[in-house]
């Protein structure tokens, strides 16, 4: 019995690195692409005018392109905040794996039996429920 919780335990602590160099990969790349959010770019839009058109010896339609439009603007990359709040969001969850917040305490009470609150969280069936109380 010892050994078991030995080995559980050794598997949780690996679990938790695990998920923890994950989080750190995730965070790495996220701040790499809240950078890269931040640099200014050149947008390029290219717009065609044109009329069909039928070809006369093969009879099949196609657009005919009598003009077009090429415009460049400047952007300024201000970031983006989509990146900031994933990054919150992962710090967090590295947080609650190493513990750093206090246990959240929970008042229960009122008049269920347990049988009841399994039937109202749907984990036992009303059928069931006969079964149980006999």
């Amino acid at each position: 019995m010892e050994e078991w919780r030995e080995s559980r335990l050794e598997d949780t602590d690996e679990l938790v690195t695990l998920e923890l160099a994950r989080i750190d990969e995730t965070c790495q790349e996220l701040w790499e692409q809240w950078e890269k959010s931040k640099e200014n770019f050149t947008k390029q839009t290219r717009k065609q005018k044109g009329s069909p058109s039928r070809d006369a010896q093969t009879g099949q339609t196609f657009v005919r392109t009598y003009q077009t439009e090429r415009t460049e603007t400047d952007v300024q990359g201000l970031g983006d905040p989509a990146y900031i709040t994933e990054i919150r969001r992962q710090l967090e969850e590295r947080r609650k794996l190493l513990g750093l917040y206090a246990p959240e305490k929970t008042e229960v009470s009122g008049g269920l039996s347990f049988a009841s609150l399994l039937v109202e969280s749907g984990m036992l069936d009303e059928s069931e429920q006969g079964v149980e109380e006999e």
